[in-house]
């Protein structure tokens, strides 16, 4: 198994996502200052030291949302695959990138690249980006519609994006 760079060529949606909030607790150490505080992986609630109870502090925390939290786990199975999450991946990411997932021959949004190592020429004609566009609107209008409430701003371009999978 290994990691291959894959590059897009069509329209594509780049979303930005609203931030959420989410608290997260620290824990601080005893009241008697021996500073025993422990590792991430431990889960212990008393001081090894004194056996006093550690303290802990609670804060609250904004993370921009991920395109899975766009969907309650009742809308997983009938949205998740229609699109490809393909850039802004990591734990918070202002911008989302996503590609269609389900093209079809009759509508085309991208450029079919083969996937082998040859290397290709494709023309592209000023008139490539407004067909793409308009059929990739088309074909996932639906999900369009159903996250454009849940996103800050969503915008449909052309153009060249590279993910890894």
């Amino acid at each position: 198994m290994g990691i291959k760079l894959y590059t897009h060529v069509g329209a594509y949606i780049k979303a930005t996502m609203n931030t959420e909030e989410y608290p997260e607790t620290k824990t601080i150490g005893c009241s008697s200052g021996h500073g025993t505080v422990p590792k991430p992986h431990e889960r212990i609630d008393y001081c090894p030291t004194c056996g006093e109870k550690l303290e802990k502090s609670t804060t609250v925390k904004h993370r921009h949302m991920s395109y899975y939290d766009l969907f309650k786990t009742d809308e997983e199975e009938k949205w998740l695959d229609i699109l490809q999450w393909v850039g802004g991946e990591s734990d918070d990411n202002e911008h989302v990138l996503l590609i269609g997932n389900m093209g079809t021959e009759k509508f085309p949004d991208c450029i079919d690249l083969d996937d082998d190592d040859d290397e290709e020429e494709v023309e592209i004609t000023p008139e490539m980006a407004t067909v793409y566009v308009k059929n990739f609107k088309r074909t996932y209008a639906d999900i369009i519609n159903f996250i454009t409430s849940r996103v800050k701003a969503l915008e449909i371009k052309f153009g060249v994006v590279t993910y890894y999978t």
